[in-house]
């Protein structure tokens, strides 16, 4: 790897974002107003994935690294972090989240073990079904692919249709009694 280009590309975003001499779109651009590109950009390279279209690939990548290199010098233009922090950040949680490559090689020998202890370093064991801000971001299929899969750690998943049919008569018993119950106290005051 040729770190060079890496130094170029950091190097051509600082020029883009110079206060007088930049590009005026780039300078007018926020972390805000780049969402939509950091999206459109990451769909584009998931869509040359499925193609296994390396080239594409290659040039698409590119432009999610564009997408990654303008929100950090946005930042460091507003002395808030910069690429160099965004680095230091990712590499310290990846050496947490993998004692088994940088501490003790036994701790995991399957990719499942490695789920099983990523959830625990993150603080949130299997058993623990919750909905996370980032899994309400995603697009809706994949959030709800993800929430589905977080539901099977907990045993919120049947296979047969009367079964869900079962459960969602007993959750709206639950809160037909909370209803009732909340009425009964607003009748009391």
């Amino acid at each position: 790897m040729d770190f060079q280009h890496i130094v170029e590309a950091i190097n051509t975003i600082k020029a883009m974002r110079h206060p007088e001499t930049g590009c005026p779109w780039d300078l007018k651009q926020t972390h805000q107003s780049l969402i939509k590109y950091l999206i459109e950009e990451s769909y584009e390279y998931i869509h040359a994935i499925e193609l296994n279209d390396k080239k594409k690939m290659e040039e698409e990548l590119g432009d999610v690294l564009l997408q990654v290199l303008l929100h950090a010098q946005i930042a460091e233009d507003n002395n808030e972090f910069d690429l160099g922090t965004v680095a230091k950040k990712l590499s310290e949680k990846m050496i947490h989240r993998h004692p088994h490559v940088f501490k003790d090689p036994t701790l995991a020998k399957t990719p499942e073990e490695v789920v099983t202890n990523w959830e625990i370093l993150k603080n949130k064991p299997k058993a623990e079904f919750s909905i996370t801000e980032e899994d309400i971001y995603l697009p809706s299929l994949l959030a709800s692919f993800k929430i589905g899969e977080k539901s099977k750690t907990i045993n919120f998943d049947w296979t047969e249709v009367e079964d869900v049919l079962s459960k969602v008569e007993e959750e709206l018993e639950e809160v037909k009694v909370e209803m009732m119950a909340s009425n009964y106290q607003k009748t009391r005051e």
